[in-house]
């Protein structure tokens, strides 16, 4: 009889391990669905981090590329400032050293080796 009631004892403590035993192993599965799920997230964000970040090195260097790019009169050299105003080229270089050099002609050198085109006379008068 003692054996009976040890062996049911035996059997109910097994019954209890095996329910916390499944209990535990959801609760863990669950957690390791939810880190899973984390973890992507995490890895998706990280990669449209490197790509916002690869995009904005680019632009940056386009920025850097059209800043340095210089119009410089043909004729006399001056140089055409961000501002649209022509300066002698010693003084923007000093003040630009990273500076990167294109060619047009400034209103002065315009009207004296184009004085036929009235648009130089129009267009560039100082009064």
């Amino acid at each position: 009889m003692e054996s009976k009631k040890a062996k049911d004892a035996l059997e109910e403590v097994n019954e209890e391990l095996e329910e916390r035993f499944q209990e535990r192993t959801s609760e863990i599965t669950e957690v390791n669905r939810k880190l899973i799920d984390e973890n992507t997230e995490r890895r998706k964000a990280e990669q449209e981090k490197e790509a916002l970040i690869k995009e904005l090195k680019e632009t940056i260097a386009q920025v850097k590329t059209l800043k340095g790019l210089l119009s410089i009169c043909s004729s006399c050299n001056n140089i055409r400032d961000d501002k649209r105003y022509w300066n002698q080229i010693k003084s923007y270089i000093k003040d630009h050293p990273e500076a990167e050099f294109s060619h047009g002609i400034c209103p002065d050198c315009a009207k004296k080796l184009y004085p036929e085109l009235s648009k130089w006379k129009h267009a560039y008068d100082k009064s």
